[in-house]
């Protein structure tokens, strides 16, 4: 059961930080202007807020410097509507509020994107089917983006239908894209191949245009995050070549950054620092280059030189990557480059590695913090409001019958609870039976008349559980230093679906299969604290596949009654 030592860490999981990005470059179909940001918002905010005030006779002239700053600012997805002094007051109304959901979905204020789209909506359904369907895009979309993903998912396939009846290809092609994207966050894998391929479809049947490329960067990455390498590769590349035919160096860059992603899902570490290489040749070449894509492409080439055991260029890259991030305020960003890089420097320098590890700490924890904070005030808030609204007979009723179900609810979740306790400490007994098992198996005589005599390995009734069990303690030993020693990789391993590795568990071990993963964890787990003093908890932590030392720390602790430390002590006086 012993591991080879010279790499004890491995990255757990590159995070997939490029879905975001690809996203939020590629869905809106145009390039943001140079022009910053918030003078473009706080402008526009205040002409809409007199706009609004506006009789109608006031209101085409109040009209007529916000239509400039949407045409400025590349604002529209689609035709932009028509806008004259002749028309009724709502066919102006809807050329404003438009525009208006089209410049905040492009600067990704979404909330107020999806209050101008409300309000464009019933005007478009009235006036102008294009538009129609280009709102319901724009509005599933920033539904999904806040949260709201059973009604984004609503108003999406309304837009399908929508654009359908108003013959727009382009819509409908962004549609299916947002319905893959969407499907994908849930990871319904399945669903988001179909709503992608059908969005390609439909771009094929327009001919080459500005969403081409976004459709099939997408599709890389659903097929990226579904496990298909070698598809993802395929769009990739084409998602590439549809940029550079428009001209598109973000989109290029985006692209190859997603190729190096998938590369290195196959190992192809080189080809994932050619295309990073390839994507920063780019970037320099630019005359106002991006940085949020040049940390990206720096990271991304740093993950595939750590896989090479290239550790000091990918340290180098790291840093670089991180500087930047911390330049743009992006704190979620440098806490997984400053995790990465605490990785890298364990094989260079143990100091610099520890003070990046407390850093990684530090920033992990602030944002946690204000994660918290956040869902906290958004709790008062919600609750301030419901008690505004509380004089309404109906709300009281809503509440009283809330309340019965939250009594039912406690009632059934402490009977839970009860069992889940009675349960756990059943597991735990025999988590640590199995323990003192594997310990004794280890330390048995060598001979097959001594380890009879000595009574052999009881827990296993016959050979075949017995091979089963080995092949399953070396799928666990394999995985747990990319951190994934959990029931999906673990029944892959072995070519079995994790049902079936669940009914073949339970044929061998009275266990749940979770239960039996972390005994072969945790007594890997206990050998190396024992075996190896000179490796800190926190890397044996990160070796037996978990996230963090504080997360081993607890788990062991409750199971063993003392910390990690304490055990290496004792094992080690």
């Amino acid at each position: 059961m012993t591991l080879p030592t010279q790499r004890l860490l491995k990255p757990a999981s590159k995070t997939w930080r490029l879905h975001l990005r690809a996203i939020l470059l590629a869905v809106a179909g145009t390039v943001l202007p140079a022009v910053a940001t918030a003078d473009v918002i706080a402008t526009a905010d205040s002409l809409l807020s007199i706009y609004q005030k506006a009789t109608a006779q006031q209101k085409y002239q109040q009209g007529l410097p916000l239509m400039e700053i949407y045409r400025q600012n590349d604002a529209y997805h689609d035709e932009e509507p028509h806008y004259a002094a002749t028309l009724p007051p709502d066919s102006l109304d809807l050329a404003v509020w438009f525009g208006a959901a089209c410049l905040f979905y492009n600067y990704g204020y979404f909330e107020e994107s999806t209050a101008y789209s409300r309000r464009a909506l019933p005007l478009a359904k009235k006036h102008h089917p294009h538009i129609y369907a280009t709102v319901l895009c724009d509005l599933g979309y920033t539904l999904y983006k806040t949260g709201q993903s059973a009604e984004a998912t609503r108003i999406e396939h309304q837009a399908v239908e929508a654009s359908k009846q108003a013959d727009n290809l382009l819509q409908l092609s962004r549609a299916y894209l947002y319905l893959a994207i969407i499907n994908l966050s849930a990871k319904q894998y399945d669903e988001a191949k179909w709503f992608v391929q059908k969005a390609i479809e439909t771009n094929d049947e327009m001919g080459l245009n500005g969403n081409t490329h976004n459709t099939l960067g997408i599709a890389c990455d659903i097929y990226g995050q579904a496990g298909d390498a070698a598809q993802a590769i395929d769009y990739g590349k084409r998602a590439v070549k549809a940029a550079r035919e428009i001209g598109f160096d973000a989109g290029v860059v985006n692209h190859l950054i997603q190729l190096s992603y998938s590369y290195n899902s196959c190992d192809s570490f080189e080809m994932g620092i050619k295309m990073c290489d390839q994507a920063l040749d780019i970037i320099e070449a630019m005359p106002n280059p991006d940085r949020s894509l040049l940390a990206l492409c720096l990271e991304y080439k740093a993950y595939n030189l750590n896989d090479l055991k290239r550790y000091e260029e990918a340290v180098t890259l790291l840093r670089r990557g991180a500087a930047l991030q911390e330049e743009m305020g992006n704190a979620r960003e440098l806490c997984a480059d400053m995790n990465e890089l605490y990785k890298a420097l364990l094989h260079i320098d143990s100091t610099q590695a520890m003070a990046a590890l407390q850093r990684y700490t530090q920033l992990h924890d602030s944002i946690y913090h204000d994660d918290l904070n956040r869902e906290l005030s958004q709790a008062n808030a919600q609750l301030h409001n419901d008690d505004l609204q509380d004089e309404n007979s109906t709300k009281r009723r809503q509440i009283r019958l809330l309340l019965g179900g939250i009594t039912l609810l406690l009632v059934a979740t402490g009977a839970f609870y009860w069992y889940m306790r009675r349960n756990n400490r059943r597991q735990k007994s025999l988590i640590l039976d199995l323990l003192g098992q594997l310990e004794q198996y280890r330390n048995a005589p060598t001979t097959t008349e001594e380890a009879e005599a000595a009574g052999g390995n009881a827990s296993l009734p016959n050979a075949a559980n017995e091979q089963f069990l080995g092949e399953v303690n070396k799928a666990i030993l394999r995985l747990m230093p990319q951190g994934k020693a959990d029931i999906g990789h673990v029944a892959s391993e072995l070519c079995m679906t994790p049902s079936k590795l669940r009914r073949r568990m339970q044929e061998c071990t009275d266990l749940t299969t979770a239960n039996y993963i972390l005994t072969i964890r945790m007594d890997e787990a206990k050998r190396m604290l024992a075996a190896y003093p000179q490796h800190t908890v926190g890397e044996v932590a990160y070796h037996c596949g978990f996230a963090d030392q504080a997360h081993f720390s607890r788990a062991f602790s409750r199971l063993f009654g003392i910390t990690p430390m304490q055990f290496a002590k004792s094992a080690n006086p």
